[in-house]
């Protein structure tokens, strides 16, 4: 596998390019993904491509689409996409990892959860409202079975599932919410809906 590297020398602040000649293991894997996301981090995510996919293409060689890092590969192709707005694309990645991490994992597990999130985030991007709110929907009962009603992450959850349901103007289902989590209006959701 060959992968381009960037140095930066410290005393000229110049950076320096090289191409290195890497068997493929998971060290190298696993540059790859930090040097993906670290590009991602600065706003670069058109470089960020080419690092993420090679480091999928190498965790399917080495570990098959069933393992954990291939799924968090699959995941971080899905996050890329999502910034490039390519969402379609971005959905592609986002399911196969879901499905993945739900056969590996559970339904409920925490990694399965975060990419179900990312899916719903995707919908909301899209402004398809509905399937963003099923999905969320999803999310929330998940987290509310593994970490309970007042975890951040429950919340969090549940703010976006009330963004949706409020574009949508589902008042019997935020009214619904309201019920199965009456503590949320001292956090900082805001049910904002009539009566």
């Amino acid at each position: 596998m060959r992968v381009r590297v960037a140095f930066l020398d410290g005393k000229e602040s110049w950076l320096e390019i090289k191409d290195l000649e890497l068997g493929e293991n998971s060290v190298t894997l696993d540059t790859l993904d930090t040097l993906g996301a670290v590009l991602q981090m600065n706003g670069q995510n058109e470089e960020a491509k080419e690092p993420h996919e090679k480091c999928l293409a190498g965790r399917m060689e080495l570990y098959g689409e069933q393992n954990k890092q291939t799924l968090g590969s699959l995941n971080n192709l899905g996050i890329l996409y999502k910034n490039l707005k390519n969402y379609e694309k971005a959905l592609e990645y986002y399911e196969r990892a879901r499905k993945g991490s739900e056969k590996l994992m559970g339904k409920n597990h925490p990694m399965m959860l975060a990419m179900l999130c990312n899916m719903g985030l995707v919908y909301k991007g899209k402004r398809n409202f509905q399937e963003a709110a099923n999905v969320f929907q999803k999310v929330v009962d998940g987290h509310v079975a593994q970490l309970g009603k007042e975890h951040q992450n429950t919340k969090e959850d549940v703010k976006e599932l009330v963004e949706c349901l409020q574009a949508l103007g589902d008042i019997e289902r935020l009214a619904e919410l309201k019920k199965a989590h009456p503590n949320l209006e001292s956090s900082d959701t805001r049910f904002c809906y009539k009566e």
